[in-house]
């Protein structure tokens, strides 16, 4: 993996490729950034990205308990709500990337 100065390239633990920086490489609307790499055996395909803003989880936008009063399990609740918020600030698209396939097909 390849990321820009000061930018973090990590595999999760579910094998999606990750990179992230913290607050002192901040990305904003409209803007791009070139140095994001993967190299791969596999061929290149399409392949699905989500890009998500760093939330803070002390922040007035965050679900409190008071705000799911009435639920069956406030817990999940919250959790629903958060998911919910960061759906709504992210981006889904698509793109031409790696593939690690060991020469499968696979179609979406």
């Amino acid at each position: 993996m390849e990321a820009p100065d000061k930018w973090m390239a990590l595999i999760s633990v579910v094998g999606s490729a990750t990179w992230g920086g913290g607050d002192y490489v901040q990305l904003r609307p409209n803007q791009s950034l070139s140095g994001f790499g993967l190299m791969s055996y596999g061929l290149p395909g399409i392949r699905e990205f989500k890009a998500e803003p760093p939330l803070d989880s002390d922040a007035d936008y965050y679900p409190t308990e008071e705000s799911v009063m009435g639920s069956d399990d406030p817990s999940d609740a919250i959790i629903a709500k958060i998911d919910k918020l960061i759906d709504k600030v992210s981006y889904k698209g698509k793109t031409i990337g790696t593939n690690a396939s060991s020469g499968e097909v696979h179609t979406e």
